[in-house]
């Protein structure tokens, strides 16, 4: 098979999903973009006595990058299970929960503690794809 055959086939096989697409309210997308101001600070995966981590996130995760938010679900800036693009880090996941991130912040997970200590706090806008419902 050649290139353009490939191209031709990826192509056909758009054009087929675009047209057996619903229509209404099944053609609503699953998620909505939305854009927050916050206040992002970095812990690191852990174990780590000083950002009192253990290696494994509250969702059961032990992804090296991924986000966490406020305890208190009322008081979350964002969902559990929301891919969010923080500015300088690149998309994430929130799969996290902190005692000590605040309903305006997000906490990033770092790698290790160095690159956690990097990051510092900064105030940023992020762009979350929130699931529906």
């Amino acid at each position: 098979m050649t290139l353009s055959s490939r191209a031709l086939g990826a192509t056909s096989l758009v054009a087929l999903l675009f047209l057996a697409a619903p229509t209404g309210d099944a053609a609503r997308p699953a998620n909505r973009r939305v854009r927050k101001k916050v206040i992002a600070t970095a812990y690191c995966l852990g174990p780590c006595r000083t950002c009192e981590t253990q290696g494994l996130t509250s969702t059961g995760t032990r992804g090296r990058r991924g986000v966490a938010v406020a305890r208190r679900g009322h008081k979350r800036v964002l969902p559990l299970g929301s891919s969010i693009w923080v500015p300088g880090y690149g998309w994430a996941r929130v799969d996290d929960v902190g005692g000590g991130v605040g309903r305006t912040q997000i906490d990033v997970r770092f790698r290790t503690h160095r690159l956690a200590s990097q990051w510092g706090k900064r105030q940023i806008q992020v762009v979350a794809l929130v699931p529906n419902g």
